[in-house]
Protein backbone atom coordinates (compact mmCIF):
# COMPACT_ATOMS: atom_id res chain seq x y z
CA UNK A 1 0.00 0.00 0.00
CA UNK A 2 2.85 2.39 0.84
CA UNK A 3 4.70 1.49 -2.38
CA UNK A 4 1.59 2.11 -4.51
CA UNK A 5 0.58 5.47 -3.00
CA UNK A 6 1.84 6.87 0.30
CA UNK A 7 -0.98 9.45 0.48
CA UNK A 8 -3.75 6.86 0.09
CA UNK A 9 -1.96 4.51 2.52
CA UNK A 10 -1.87 7.17 5.25
CA UNK A 11 -5.55 7.94 4.68
CA UNK A 12 -6.32 4.21 4.94
CA UNK A 13 -4.51 4.04 8.29
CA UNK A 14 -6.21 7.17 9.66
CA UNK A 15 -8.95 5.25 11.45
CA UNK A 16 -6.51 2.85 13.19
CA UNK A 17 -5.66 5.30 16.04
CA UNK A 18 -9.39 5.72 16.69
CA UNK A 19 -9.78 1.95 16.89
CA UNK A 20 -6.92 1.57 19.37
CA UNK A 21 -8.24 4.49 21.41
CA UNK A 22 -11.61 2.72 21.78
CA UNK A 23 -9.90 -0.56 22.69
CA UNK A 24 -7.78 1.33 25.25
CA UNK A 25 -10.93 2.77 26.83
CA UNK A 26 -12.56 -0.67 26.99
CA UNK A 27 -9.41 -2.44 28.20
CA UNK A 28 -9.69 -1.49 31.88
CA UNK A 29 -13.41 -2.19 31.96
CA UNK A 30 -12.85 -5.64 30.45
CA UNK A 31 -10.05 -6.41 32.90
CA UNK A 32 -12.02 -5.22 35.95
CA UNK A 33 -15.02 -7.25 34.85
CA UNK A 34 -12.94 -10.40 34.39
CA UNK A 35 -11.44 -9.91 37.85
CA UNK A 36 -14.96 -9.60 39.24
CA UNK A 37 -16.05 -12.73 37.36
CA UNK A 38 -13.10 -14.77 38.65
CA UNK A 39 -13.77 -13.58 42.21
CA UNK A 40 -17.47 -14.42 41.98
CA UNK A 41 -16.92 -17.90 40.55
CA UNK A 42 -14.44 -18.52 43.39
CA UNK A 43 -17.07 -17.42 45.91
CA UNK A 44 -19.69 -19.66 44.30
CA UNK A 45 -17.37 -22.68 44.36
CA UNK A 46 -16.44 -21.98 47.97
CA UNK A 47 -20.10 -21.51 48.90
CA UNK A 48 -21.06 -24.84 47.31
CA UNK A 49 -18.19 -26.76 48.94
CA UNK A 50 -18.88 -25.25 52.37
CA UNK A 51 -22.64 -25.78 52.31
CA UNK A 52 -22.50 -29.32 50.96
CA UNK A 53 -20.10 -30.19 53.81
CA UNK A 54 -22.37 -28.46 56.33
CA UNK A 55 -25.66 -29.71 54.92
CA UNK A 56 -26.70 -31.42 58.15
CA UNK A 57 -26.27 -28.21 60.16
CA UNK A 58 -28.30 -26.28 57.56
CA UNK A 59 -31.09 -28.86 57.74
CA UNK A 60 -31.06 -29.05 61.55
CA UNK A 61 -31.47 -25.28 61.88
CA UNK A 62 -33.85 -24.92 58.90
CA UNK A 63 -31.45 -22.65 57.07
CA UNK A 64 -32.27 -23.87 53.56
CA UNK A 65 -34.24 -20.74 52.62
CA UNK A 66 -31.51 -18.33 53.72
CA UNK A 67 -28.72 -20.33 52.07
CA UNK A 68 -30.73 -20.59 48.86
CA UNK A 69 -31.24 -16.82 48.85
CA UNK A 70 -27.51 -16.30 49.47
CA UNK A 71 -26.67 -18.57 46.53
CA UNK A 72 -29.17 -16.82 44.25
CA UNK A 73 -27.63 -13.43 45.11
CA UNK A 74 -24.15 -14.70 44.23
CA UNK A 75 -25.45 -16.30 41.06
CA UNK A 76 -27.27 -13.11 40.06
CA UNK A 77 -24.07 -11.07 40.45
CA UNK A 78 -22.19 -13.58 38.33
CA UNK A 79 -24.94 -13.48 35.69
CA UNK A 80 -24.76 -9.67 35.48
CA UNK A 81 -20.97 -9.66 35.09
CA UNK A 82 -21.16 -12.41 32.45
CA UNK A 83 -23.85 -10.56 30.47
CA UNK A 84 -21.73 -7.40 30.60
CA UNK A 85 -18.83 -9.41 29.17
CA UNK A 86 -21.06 -10.78 26.39
CA UNK A 87 -22.06 -7.21 25.48
CA UNK A 88 -18.43 -6.14 25.31
CA UNK A 89 -17.66 -9.16 23.13
CA UNK A 90 -20.49 -8.14 20.79
CA UNK A 91 -19.05 -4.61 20.39
CA UNK A 92 -15.42 -5.18 19.38
CA UNK A 93 -15.71 -7.40 16.30
CA UNK A 94 -18.54 -5.38 14.66
CA UNK A 95 -16.66 -2.18 15.54
CA UNK A 96 -13.58 -3.47 13.68
CA UNK A 97 -15.74 -4.28 10.64
CA UNK A 98 -17.32 -0.81 10.79
CA UNK A 99 -13.89 0.87 10.81
CA UNK A 100 -12.82 -1.29 7.87
CA UNK A 101 -15.85 -0.19 5.88
CA UNK A 102 -15.30 3.41 7.00
CA UNK A 103 -11.72 3.29 5.76
CA UNK A 104 -12.88 1.99 2.37
CA UNK A 105 -15.55 4.71 2.19
CA UNK A 106 -13.03 7.46 2.98
CA UNK A 107 -10.62 6.16 0.31
CA UNK A 108 -13.36 6.03 -2.32
CA UNK A 109 -14.64 9.51 -1.42
CA UNK A 110 -11.12 10.96 -1.49
CA UNK A 111 -10.15 9.20 -4.74
CA UNK A 112 -13.21 10.11 -6.83
CA UNK A 113 -11.96 13.59 -7.64
CA UNK A 114 -8.45 12.24 -8.22
CA UNK A 115 -9.75 9.68 -10.68
CA UNK A 116 -11.73 12.34 -12.55
CA UNK A 117 -8.61 14.51 -13.02
CA UNK A 118 -6.56 11.39 -13.81
CA UNK A 119 -4.09 11.82 -10.91
CA UNK A 120 -5.04 8.36 -9.54
CA UNK A 121 -5.77 5.32 -11.67
CA UNK A 122 -8.91 3.30 -10.95
CA UNK A 123 -6.80 0.15 -10.71
CA UNK A 124 -4.88 1.65 -7.75
CA UNK A 125 -8.19 2.44 -6.01
CA UNK A 126 -9.41 -1.11 -6.58
CA UNK A 127 -6.11 -2.48 -5.25
CA UNK A 128 -6.41 -0.30 -2.14
CA UNK A 129 -9.93 -1.49 -1.35
CA UNK A 130 -8.67 -5.07 -1.57
CA UNK A 131 -5.57 -4.36 0.53
CA UNK A 132 -7.62 -2.54 3.17
CA UNK A 133 -9.74 -5.66 3.67
CA UNK A 134 -6.56 -7.78 3.97
CA UNK A 135 -5.03 -5.23 6.36
CA UNK A 136 -8.06 -5.05 8.66
CA UNK A 137 -8.83 -8.78 8.60
CA UNK A 138 -6.24 -9.73 11.31
CA UNK A 139 -7.26 -6.64 13.29
CA UNK A 140 -10.85 -7.87 13.24
CA UNK A 141 -9.71 -11.33 14.34
CA UNK A 142 -7.70 -9.75 17.16
CA UNK A 143 -10.73 -7.71 18.23
CA UNK A 144 -12.82 -10.87 18.18
CA UNK A 145 -10.37 -12.64 20.51
CA UNK A 146 -9.45 -9.62 22.63
CA UNK A 147 -11.74 -10.50 25.53
CA UNK A 148 -10.44 -14.08 25.52
CA UNK A 149 -6.88 -12.74 25.66
CA UNK A 150 -7.81 -10.42 28.55
CA UNK A 151 -9.38 -13.34 30.41
CA UNK A 152 -6.21 -15.37 29.95
CA UNK A 153 -4.05 -12.45 31.13
CA UNK A 154 -6.15 -12.02 34.29
CA UNK A 155 -5.80 -15.73 35.05
CA UNK A 156 -2.08 -15.66 34.23
CA UNK A 157 -1.52 -12.75 36.63
CA UNK A 158 -2.97 -14.79 39.48
CA UNK A 159 -0.99 -17.89 38.50
CA UNK A 160 2.31 -15.99 38.33
CA UNK A 161 1.45 -14.22 41.58
CA UNK A 162 1.22 -17.62 43.27
CA UNK A 163 4.35 -18.93 41.53
CA UNK A 164 6.30 -15.89 42.69
CA UNK A 165 5.48 -16.63 46.35
CA UNK A 166 8.78 -18.45 46.80
CA UNK A 167 9.27 -17.35 50.41
CA UNK A 168 6.09 -19.13 51.52
CA UNK A 169 6.90 -22.43 49.80
CA UNK A 170 8.04 -25.07 52.24
CA UNK A 171 11.04 -27.22 51.32
CA UNK A 172 10.53 -30.39 53.37
CA UNK A 173 13.96 -31.76 52.38
CA UNK A 174 15.98 -28.74 53.45
CA UNK A 175 18.00 -29.09 56.65
CA UNK A 176 19.64 -31.74 58.78
CA UNK A 177 18.75 -35.35 57.99
CA UNK A 178 17.65 -37.40 61.01
CA UNK A 179 16.79 -41.06 60.53
CA UNK A 180 14.92 -41.46 63.83
CA UNK A 181 13.68 -39.06 66.50
CA UNK A 182 14.25 -40.08 70.12
CA UNK A 183 11.47 -37.87 71.46
CA UNK A 184 13.11 -35.30 73.78
CA UNK A 185 11.33 -31.92 73.47
CA UNK A 186 12.33 -28.56 74.92
CA UNK A 187 10.84 -25.09 74.62
CA UNK A 188 13.23 -22.26 75.57
CA UNK A 189 11.62 -18.86 76.17
CA UNK A 190 9.31 -19.24 73.17
CA UNK A 191 7.25 -16.29 71.98
CA UNK A 192 4.85 -16.72 69.08
CA UNK A 193 2.24 -14.63 67.27
CA UNK A 194 0.29 -15.31 64.08
CA UNK A 195 0.28 -11.62 63.11
CA UNK A 196 3.50 -10.38 64.78
CA UNK A 197 1.49 -8.29 67.24
CA UNK A 198 -0.87 -10.33 69.44
CA UNK A 199 1.27 -12.85 71.33
CA UNK A 200 -0.32 -16.31 71.52
CA UNK A 201 2.61 -17.76 73.50
CA UNK A 202 4.61 -15.63 75.92
CA UNK A 203 8.01 -16.77 77.17
CA UNK A 204 7.00 -20.47 77.29
CA UNK A 205 9.64 -22.88 78.59
CA UNK A 206 9.38 -26.59 79.45
CA UNK A 207 11.20 -29.91 78.99
CA UNK A 208 9.74 -33.28 78.04
CA UNK A 209 11.89 -36.39 78.22
CA UNK A 210 11.61 -39.37 75.91
CA UNK A 211 8.79 -41.72 76.99
CA UNK A 212 6.99 -39.14 79.14
CA UNK A 213 3.25 -38.51 78.82
CA UNK A 214 2.49 -34.81 79.21
CA UNK A 215 -0.89 -33.08 79.11
CA UNK A 216 -1.51 -29.43 78.18
CA UNK A 217 -4.63 -27.86 79.62
CA UNK A 218 -6.08 -24.38 79.80
CA UNK A 219 -8.98 -22.23 78.73
CA UNK A 220 -9.88 -21.78 75.07
CA UNK A 221 -7.23 -19.63 73.39
CA UNK A 222 -4.56 -20.38 75.99
CA UNK A 223 -2.15 -21.65 73.30
CA UNK A 224 -2.44 -25.44 73.62
CA UNK A 225 -3.00 -26.27 69.95
CA UNK A 226 -0.43 -23.65 68.94
CA UNK A 227 2.25 -25.56 70.87
CA UNK A 228 1.36 -28.73 68.94
CA UNK A 229 1.55 -26.87 65.61
CA UNK A 230 4.95 -25.46 66.49
CA UNK A 231 6.33 -28.89 67.44
CA UNK A 232 5.22 -30.18 64.01
CA UNK A 233 7.02 -27.28 62.32
CA UNK A 234 3.97 -25.62 60.77
CA UNK A 235 5.01 -22.15 61.96
CA UNK A 236 8.22 -20.37 62.91
CA UNK A 237 8.51 -18.66 66.26
CA UNK A 238 9.48 -15.01 66.64
CA UNK A 239 11.58 -15.41 69.80
CA UNK A 240 13.19 -18.28 71.68
CA UNK A 241 14.08 -21.78 70.59
CA UNK A 242 12.37 -25.16 70.14
CA UNK A 243 14.63 -28.20 70.45
CA UNK A 244 13.91 -31.80 69.41
CA UNK A 245 16.56 -34.19 70.74
CA UNK A 246 18.69 -31.14 71.51
CA UNK A 247 18.57 -29.85 67.90
CA UNK A 248 16.87 -26.61 66.89
CA UNK A 249 13.69 -27.55 65.06
CA UNK A 250 14.48 -25.07 62.24
CA UNK A 251 17.61 -27.08 61.36
CA UNK A 252 15.79 -30.43 61.02
CA UNK A 253 14.33 -31.51 57.68
CA UNK A 254 10.57 -31.13 57.88
CA UNK A 255 10.15 -34.50 56.17
CA UNK A 256 12.15 -36.27 58.91
CA UNK A 257 10.54 -34.22 61.69
CA UNK A 258 6.95 -35.04 60.67
CA UNK A 259 7.84 -38.65 59.95
CA UNK A 260 8.60 -39.00 63.65
CA UNK A 261 5.38 -37.29 64.81
CA UNK A 262 1.82 -38.61 64.59
CA UNK A 263 -1.19 -36.48 65.47
CA UNK A 264 -4.74 -37.54 66.34
CA UNK A 265 -7.08 -34.58 66.00
CA UNK A 266 -10.50 -33.89 67.50
CA UNK A 267 -12.06 -33.70 64.04
CA UNK A 268 -11.01 -36.81 62.13
CA UNK A 269 -10.59 -36.46 58.37
CA UNK A 270 -11.08 -39.60 56.29
CA UNK A 271 -10.48 -39.70 52.53
CA UNK A 272 -12.72 -41.40 50.00
CA UNK A 273 -11.36 -44.87 49.28
CA UNK A 274 -11.05 -47.76 51.70
CA UNK A 275 -9.96 -48.22 55.31
CA UNK A 276 -6.53 -49.56 54.35
CA UNK A 277 -5.65 -46.51 52.23
CA UNK A 278 -6.82 -44.18 55.02
CA UNK A 279 -4.55 -45.86 57.56
CA UNK A 280 -1.52 -46.28 55.28
CA UNK A 281 -1.54 -42.94 53.37
CA UNK A 282 1.72 -44.03 51.68
CA UNK A 283 3.30 -47.20 50.28
CA UNK A 284 5.81 -47.83 53.10
CA UNK A 285 3.47 -49.73 55.42
CA UNK A 286 2.90 -53.47 55.04
CA UNK A 287 -0.41 -55.29 55.52
CA UNK A 288 1.00 -56.88 58.70
CA UNK A 289 1.72 -53.48 60.25
CA UNK A 290 -1.69 -52.24 59.10
CA UNK A 291 -3.51 -55.16 60.73
CA UNK A 292 -1.42 -54.90 63.91
CA UNK A 293 -2.13 -51.18 64.26
CA UNK A 294 -5.89 -51.80 63.88
CA UNK A 295 -5.70 -54.57 66.46
CA UNK A 296 -3.71 -52.49 68.97
CA UNK A 297 -6.15 -49.59 68.71
CA UNK A 298 -9.20 -51.86 69.15
CA UNK A 299 -10.43 -50.97 65.64
CA UNK A 300 -9.95 -54.40 64.04
CA UNK A 301 -13.08 -55.81 65.69
CA UNK A 302 -15.53 -53.45 63.99
CA UNK A 303 -13.46 -53.33 60.76
CA UNK A 304 -13.72 -57.12 60.36
CA UNK A 305 -17.51 -56.86 60.62
CA UNK A 306 -17.63 -54.55 57.59
CA UNK A 307 -18.13 -55.95 54.07
CA UNK A 308 -14.61 -56.20 52.69
CA UNK A 309 -12.85 -55.78 56.05
CA UNK A 310 -9.83 -53.48 55.75
CA UNK A 311 -10.83 -52.84 52.12
CA UNK A 312 -14.34 -51.68 53.06
CA UNK A 313 -15.38 -48.52 51.24
CA UNK A 314 -15.00 -45.17 52.99
CA UNK A 315 -17.41 -42.52 51.78
CA UNK A 316 -16.51 -38.82 51.63
CA UNK A 317 -15.20 -37.65 55.05
CA UNK A 318 -16.16 -41.05 56.51
CA UNK A 319 -19.87 -40.21 56.48
CA UNK A 320 -20.92 -43.83 57.12
CA UNK A 321 -18.85 -44.23 60.31
CA UNK A 322 -19.63 -43.05 63.83
CA UNK A 323 -17.43 -40.49 65.57
CA UNK A 324 -15.91 -43.23 67.73
CA UNK A 325 -15.15 -45.49 64.74
CA UNK A 326 -13.50 -42.63 62.87
CA UNK A 327 -11.44 -41.82 65.94
CA UNK A 328 -10.23 -45.43 66.27
CA UNK A 329 -9.23 -45.43 62.58
CA UNK A 330 -7.37 -42.18 63.22
CA UNK A 331 -5.49 -43.81 66.13
CA UNK A 332 -4.62 -46.74 63.86
CA UNK A 333 -3.30 -44.33 61.24
CA UNK A 334 -1.12 -42.59 63.80
CA UNK A 335 0.23 -45.85 65.27
CA UNK A 336 0.90 -47.50 61.89
CA UNK A 337 3.51 -44.85 61.10
CA UNK A 338 5.46 -45.82 64.25
CA UNK A 339 6.04 -42.29 65.58
CA UNK A 340 8.51 -41.29 68.29
CA UNK A 341 6.20 -38.46 69.36
CA UNK A 342 2.49 -39.12 69.72
CA UNK A 343 0.11 -36.13 69.90
CA UNK A 344 -3.55 -36.24 70.91
CA UNK A 345 -5.38 -32.98 70.27
CA UNK A 346 -8.66 -33.30 72.21
CA UNK A 347 -9.04 -36.75 70.65
CA UNK A 348 -11.68 -37.95 73.13
CA UNK A 349 -13.95 -34.91 73.27
CA UNK A 350 -16.56 -36.10 70.72
CA UNK A 351 -16.96 -39.75 71.66
CA UNK A 352 -19.09 -41.84 74.01
CA UNK A 353 -17.98 -43.27 77.36
CA UNK A 354 -17.45 -46.82 76.02
CA UNK A 355 -15.23 -45.66 73.14
CA UNK A 356 -13.40 -43.34 75.53
CA UNK A 357 -12.49 -46.33 77.71
CA UNK A 358 -11.23 -48.14 74.62
CA UNK A 359 -9.15 -45.10 73.66
CA UNK A 360 -7.77 -44.80 77.21
CA UNK A 361 -6.56 -48.36 76.81
CA UNK A 362 -5.13 -47.48 73.38
CA UNK A 363 -3.30 -44.46 74.80
CA UNK A 364 -1.68 -46.64 77.46
CA UNK A 365 -0.58 -49.07 74.73
CA UNK A 366 0.83 -46.54 72.29
CA UNK A 367 2.40 -44.34 74.97
CA UNK A 368 4.91 -47.02 75.93
CA UNK A 369 8.43 -45.90 74.98
CA UNK A 370 6.97 -42.90 73.13
CA UNK A 371 6.75 -39.26 74.04
CA UNK A 372 3.03 -38.55 74.28
CA UNK A 373 1.47 -35.08 74.31
CA UNK A 374 -2.19 -34.73 75.19
CA UNK A 375 -4.53 -31.78 74.85
CA UNK A 376 -7.71 -32.69 76.70
CA UNK A 377 -10.76 -31.23 78.38
CA UNK A 378 -11.70 -34.37 80.28
CA UNK A 379 -10.01 -34.98 83.62
CA UNK A 380 -10.13 -38.76 83.07
CA UNK A 381 -7.79 -38.37 80.10
CA UNK A 382 -5.03 -36.57 82.01
CA UNK A 383 -5.33 -37.84 85.59
CA UNK A 384 -2.56 -40.43 85.21
CA UNK A 385 -0.08 -38.56 82.99
CA UNK A 386 3.50 -37.91 84.12
CA UNK A 387 3.20 -34.15 83.89
CA UNK A 388 0.50 -31.53 83.37
CA UNK A 389 1.37 -28.15 81.88
CA UNK A 390 -1.28 -25.55 82.76
CA UNK A 391 -1.56 -22.60 80.37
CA UNK A 392 -3.33 -19.29 80.84
CA UNK A 393 -3.34 -16.44 78.29
CA UNK A 394 -0.31 -17.95 76.52
CA UNK A 395 1.80 -18.38 79.66
CA UNK A 396 2.63 -21.42 81.78
CA UNK A 397 1.19 -20.93 85.25
CA UNK A 398 1.67 -24.41 86.75
CA UNK A 399 3.54 -27.65 86.02
CA UNK A 400 3.24 -30.97 87.86
CA UNK A 401 1.23 -34.18 88.05
CA UNK A 402 -2.43 -34.29 89.07
CA UNK A 403 -1.85 -34.89 92.79
CA UNK A 404 0.85 -32.21 93.04
CA UNK A 405 -1.31 -29.59 91.36
CA UNK A 406 -4.34 -30.43 93.52
CA UNK A 407 -2.16 -30.13 96.64
CA UNK A 408 -0.96 -26.66 95.55
CA UNK A 409 -4.57 -25.43 95.38
CA UNK A 410 -3.82 -23.15 92.45
CA UNK A 411 -5.30 -22.45 89.05
CA UNK A 412 -5.50 -26.15 88.09
CA UNK A 413 -7.65 -26.99 91.11
CA UNK A 414 -9.87 -23.98 90.41
CA UNK A 415 -10.39 -25.19 86.83
CA UNK A 416 -11.56 -28.59 88.08
CA UNK A 417 -13.82 -27.17 90.78
CA UNK A 418 -15.33 -24.50 88.54
CA UNK A 419 -15.63 -26.94 85.63
CA UNK A 420 -13.81 -24.57 83.26
CA UNK A 421 -13.15 -26.58 80.08
CA UNK A 422 -12.61 -29.77 82.13
CA UNK A 423 -15.28 -32.25 83.14
CA UNK A 424 -15.01 -35.31 85.34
Amino acid sequence: MLSLNIELALISFSVVPIMFFIVFLLKNKIKRNFLKMKTLIGKINGFMAENISGMRIIQIFNGEKEKNAEFLNLNEEYLKSTLFQVRLNSILRPAADVFQSLSVAIIIWYSMSKILNHTIEIGVLFAFTTYIKQFYSPISDLADNYTTIQSALVSAERIFELLDEKNSLEDIYKGMKIEHLHGDIEFKNVWFSYDDSDWILKNVSFKIKKGETVAFIGETGAGKTTIISLISGFYKIQKGEILIDGININKIRKNDLRKGISVVLQEVFLFSGDIASNVILNDNISDEILTESLKTTCALEFVNRLPGGIHADVMERGATFSAGQKQLISFSRALAHSPSIFILDEATSNIDTYTEKLIQKVIEEVAQDRTTLIIAHRLSTIRNVDKIVVLRHGEIVEVGNHDELIFREGYYKDMIQDNINISN
